[in-house]
């Protein structure tokens, strides 16, 4: 495009420069590239009458027109006055560049501009990072970053007070992430954030930034808050949040919590298996409830759980969905180490709490006969049968077994024992259908949301006792029985005598 060689076209641009702009619309064509060619001919302008450089240091950056509209022009030009005032810094010269179009005969503008800085010493170098516009990623970890809107807005505007720096920071709209193939949800490892604006402030900004954003979601929590952190402690931090999520997206059926056998044949479990999922100051555990005490957690609007939330401090209970069918429910419990732990106590406690009262009202009732009283085995039976339960074949064969029932010498029949999943409902009274005497219509509550009816089934496998709602829902997931795992072709409602 030009020949460095010439510096008589280098002469004419420098006096262009000189008379302080340079008109987009007469550019010579072979300038196209004049930071180039400046750069290339510094050294050979020496003492000629006309220069501007003489034996100055000099450097040069380029910066897209885009950038600075978006910074701000008036404000930008602000920030070259403000640099050309600095000790050293003999002048800042703006020159547009140019491109050649799709025939390379004419050149159009290439919507940056060329920045030639010339001064005496290197203090020109600081000048330059006083108005040089720079845009930069910010790798946050997913377990710092505040879940509301209102907590980020308020935690950025804080970040630019504590930095006092004028600097653009928003959420990029990339989220980078790991997919799980065993996990229903995904956990994003880190969230960036995009700052524009000032070299000097964006690193300003950047310095602190995961040091106010620790301070700010302990601080919130009433916790002490740590020393401020480097670069290197940025790095561990994401390090750590995504080998917190690799853990939690590795659970399997394996890792769900195994239940014990306990008394009056049914099954629980007294400790709660938590999921780590973020880092200690802020994570999610999800705590696994078995099926005989679901209705006592869930009943009255979640009524148990919300007050283990306002008592230990959790900013929420969820429940995702159906995880464990069969066994229970999962709920995922989200608040800071102490809270999630304290809430965890919580359910413990009150499992344990409920196994301890059945096994009392159990061992009392041999001795006060009172028919109100959940019926227990019958040690004195003379012919025990065992009742494999629907979770025999699926999790193999069981210690416990279920035998024949009696209470106040009537006697229960093995075959009028109800059962859905495992739990076992109020038995039928032999005697009275003998008698005459009729029967009640009995109320079936879907265990999992012991809400709605259960009078659903599994078409052609026959499996029931599903409610309407939950029995489309795994329907519309999986075309087949999630009993027996066969393929289904429809749900449909039943009726039973």
């Amino acid at each position: 495009m030009f020949d460095p060689a010439d510096t008589t076209h280098l002469h004419i641009l420098l006096h262009v420069i000189k008379a302080d702009g340079w008109d987009a619309g007469s550019a010579p064509k072979p300038y196209t590239k004049v930071f180039d060619m400046l750069t290339a001919q510094v050294k050979r302008l020496g003492d000629e009458k006309g220069s501007i450089i003489k034996h100055t240091p000099y450097g040069w950056i380029l910066q897209p027109l885009t950038m600075i509209e978006t910074y701000g022009a008036e404000r930008h030009q602000r920030a070259i006055q403000a640099a050309e005032k600095m000790p050293g810094v003999g002048g800042i010269v703006a020159v547009p560049v140019y491109k050649p179009d799709d025939s390379v005969q004419t050149y159009v503008f290439a919507g940056s501009y060329a920045y030639l800085l010339h001064g005496y010493g290197t203090e020109f170098q600081a000048a330059m990072g006083q108005f040089a516009l720079v845009e930069q990623e910010v790798p946050i970890p997913a377990g710092l970053w505040p879940a509301t809107v209102p907590e980020q807005v308020q935690f950025l505007n804080r970040l630019k007070v504590s930095a006092k720096a004028d600097v653009s920071i928003k959420r990029s709209r990339k989220v980078n992430h790991t997919a799980s193939r065993t996990d229903r949800w995904v956990m994003p490892e880190t969230i960036p954030l995009k700052l524009m604006g000032l070299i000097s402030e964006v690193k300003k900004v950047k310095d602190i930034i995961l040091t106010e954003l620790t301070h700010f979601v302990m601080g919130a929590n009433g916790m002490q808050r740590p020393t401020d952190l480097s670069d290197e402690d940025l790095l561990a931090g994401i390090r750590r949040a995504k080998l917190a999520n690799q853990k939690s997206q590795s659970w399997s059926a394996a890792s769900r919590p195994q239940s014990v056998p306990m008394s009056s044949g049914t099954s629980s479990s007294t400790t709660a298996a938590s999921i780590p999922m973020t880092d200690d100051s802020r994570m999610t555990e999800a705590v696994h409830i078995p099926l005989p005490r679901v209705r006592y957690f869930v009943e009255n609007g979640m009524a148990v759980l919300n007050d283990i939330k306002a008592s230990s401090g959790l900013d929420k209970i969820v429940d995702p969905g159906l995880k464990d069918e069969g066994l229970g429910k999962v709920f995922r419990l989200t608040g800071t180490s102490r809270a999630v732990g304290q809430a965890v106590k919580l359910i413990t406690a009150e499992l344990g709490r409920l196994i301890a009262n059945e096994t009392t009202l159990s061992s009392r009732k041999p001795m006060e006969g009172n028919a109100d009283v959940p019926a227990t085995a019958d040690s004195k039976s003379p012919s025990q049968k065992t009742i494999p339960s629907p979770n025999t074949a699926k999790f193999g064969d069981s210690n416990a077994p279920v035998v024949s029932l009696s209470t106040n010498g009537k006697r229960m029949d093995k075959d009028a024992v109800e059962q859905v999943d495992g739990s076992i409902l109020k038995p039928k009274n032999v005697d009275d259908e003998a008698k005459g005497v009729p029967k009640q219509p009995e109320r079936k509550e879907y265990v999992i949301c012991a809400d709605s009816l259960a009078d659903f089934a599994f078409v052609p496998c026959g499996h029931r006792h599903y409610c309407k709602k939950c029995a489309k829902k795994m329907f519309a997931k999986k075309k087949e029985c999630p009993m027996c795992r066969s393929p289904s072709i429809l749900v449909m409602k039943i009726f039973v005598d």
